[in-house]
């Protein structure tokens, strides 16, 4: 069968990228066709990545070419940006079948699939997009797919009638976090249930680089990814890293205070972890991904869906918060931790998803 996917696969963020792909493949596991829709212009990713967040209405090169003579004074931020946008379009080639909206209503598509990722979030500019809601999208039945609001506040939606109408009309809404169940059924709509992220659903790891494929430091490190660390928690780190011998590289994500940063490819996103003594994180892929890959972690929560994930697969006494002092931090994340027993309920979680997946198809909600 024919399943479309609408989600930002083409995003400047590592989690956005590896939840497509996982989605892509839960979609062939299960012996169906995957099409990723395109919902944007290519103008328009190119644009976001290199900082200009007026999507979606980025309309005209004029605009675009203002923002560019604006930036000329902090030209090496747009140098890596940019470096940035080619390094992860390299890896759009693992998406195997991209089609626009147009072409998408001309396949036939059973299922249409939205998310999972936060693309409900319509504090965005770039979520109030009608696709991402299943709006003016041809397909036999629309389902709200491991979706997410991410941390949009629960009235905002109030300004958006038409989204809320899309979200109304579709066939079942599978969420991912506690929040986005609380705020959808603020407005009188039913959650059909919770499922776990498409990068728990498939063994997402045999699509990554290996070690050996990846350029990482040679000397002991501890990797951090995270949107931001407050200055508390820089300090926490450099001095642990400091007391280790250890190197502080930020992965994809800048941060000036890091002694290195690896503008890394999705795909490589993996290795750079596995390969670093220490990880500190805030963001609900940076878990999942440590989590994978049976790291030494702590996390600092950027949001309710990062400490959702540790409940779901009992690691909450991995979490910090910015007060934490300098020996919590030291012993928290030298913890030894039990990751056979993780497996187990990721094994789990895999199972019940892949019946769900099929009563998609079988059943119906």
């Amino acid at each position: 069968m024919n399943v479309g996917i609408v989600t930002v696969y083409d995003s400047s963020n590592l989690g956005s990228y590896l939840q497509a792909l996982g989605m892509q493949e839960v979609v062939k596991k299960n012996g169906d066709t995957p099409y990723l829709i395109q919902t944007r212009s290519s103008f328009t990713t190119l644009c976001l990545y290199l900082g200009y967040n007026n999507a979606p209405s980025v309309r005209s090169v004029k605009g675009f070419v203002r923002f560019l003579v604006k930036s000329a004074f902090n030209y090496k931020d747009i140098k890596e940006r940019y470096k940035k946008y080619k390094v992860y379009k390299n890896d759009w080639s693992k998406f195997e079948k991209i089609i626009s909206v147009t072409n998408a209503n001309k396949v036939g598509l059973d299922i249409l699939l939205l998310g999972s990722d936060e693309i409900w979030n319509s504090n965005q500019p770039a979520f109030q997009n009608p696709f991402l809601y299943g709006i003016n999208i041809n397909a036999e039945r629309k389902y709200g797919y491991a979706i997410s609001v991410g941390n949009m506040e629960s009235s905002k939606w109030k300004e958006f009638p038409n989204l809320i109408s899309g979200i109304k009309n579709l066939d079942g809404i599978f969420v991912r976090d506690k929040y986005t169940e609380k705020v959808i059924k603020q407005y009188d709509i039913e959650v059909s249930g919770r499922i776990c992220d498409p990068t728990l659903q498939v063994d997402i790891r045999k699509y990554m680089k290996s070690l050996d494929e990846v350029n990482i430091p040679k000397e002991d490190y501890i990797a951090i990814y995270s949107y931001s660390v407050d200055e508390h928690s820089e300090k926490i780190i450099r001095n642990f890293a400091r007391k280790n011998n250890l190197k502080t590289v930020a992965v994809s994500l800048p941060q000036k205070w890091c002694d290195e940063y690896i503008n890394c490819s999705p795909l490589e996103f993996g290795a750079i972890l596995s390969g670093a003594r220490y990880v500190y994180t805030s963001t609900f892929h940076g878990t999942i991904f440590s989590i994978l890959y049976h790291t030494q972690f702590v996390v600092n929560p950027f949001s309710q869906k990062v400490t959702d994930v540790l409940e779901l697969l009992g690691l909450t006494e991995f979490i910090i918060n910015s007060d934490c002092t300098e020996i919590q931090f030291d012993e928290l994340i030298k913890q030894d931790r039990c990751y056979s027993k993780v497996e187990e309920r990721i094994l789990n979680l895999r199972k019940q998803s892949g019946f769900l997946y099929q009563s998609l198809f079988n059943k119906g909600i």
